[in-house]
């Protein structure tokens, strides 16, 4: 078991609907200071993993009715086709429940914490915020953390990964939610391919 000391803050997720886009820059700002922090022993994170979340994913999502075999598979090639980044300290699971605001900005749930391309931390963030609705968040988020176009394929595969939450959390309206979690990582590829041309 490890234990921290108490930290004080909101929980940014609490914010959707209000206020969250407000607080982009300086997440932003303080998990580029996590990017740059070396941390010694940690594990390196494993894009083959990654790629095989995305396929087991995919045929979840497909066997609940949204058919998404074929973009794991786009995704998944266009991921091993991009240059890697020098790997740095990530999250792992980044997203708005994992973040305190307030008089200062905590990052909370580092277990997945490993050495890796940190276009996954911002891919996943922007794919939690999609999902949410939170475009306007979205969109100061990719700009505060001076994303290139290839984080877009990130947001793609991070929203096909996690499109199976809706029945997983028994959501009323699971099936249609599944569905608009698929067709969003449809469109956030399409959009990467039009933003690289």
């Amino acid at each position: 078991m490890a234990l921290y000391e108490e930290v004080h803050g909101t929980r940014l997720a609490t914010l959707r609907g209000g206020g969250l886009a407000d607080w982009m820059e300086p997440v932003a700002a303080t998990l580029a200071q996590l990017h740059g922090t070396p941390v010694a022993a940690l594990r390196e994170h494993s894009m083959e993993a990654e790629l095989a979340d995305l396929r087991a994913a995919a045929a979840t999502a497909s066997a609940l009715g949204a058919e998404a075999r074929e973009l794991a598979e786009d995704i998944a090639r266009r991921l091993t086709e991009l240059a890697p980044l020098p790997g740095t300290t990530i999250h792992g699971s980044f997203h708005d429940d994992q973040v305190l605001v307030g008089d200062a900005i905590t990052l909370v749930d580092l277990d997945s914490a490993a050495r890796g391309d940190p276009r996954l931390d911002v891919g996943h963030f922007a794919a939690y915020l999609t999902a949410a609705g939170e475009d306007a968040a979205r969109d100061r988020s990719l700009h505060a953390c001076d994303a290139g176009p290839d984080v877009l394929l990130f947001e793609a595969a991070a929203l096909l990964r996690w499109s199976s939450l809706p029945f997983r959390d028994l959501e009323p309206g699971w099936r249609a939610a599944v569905a608009r979690w698929v067709a969003l990582a449809r469109q956030r590829l399409a959009s990467s391919v039009i933003t690289a041309s």
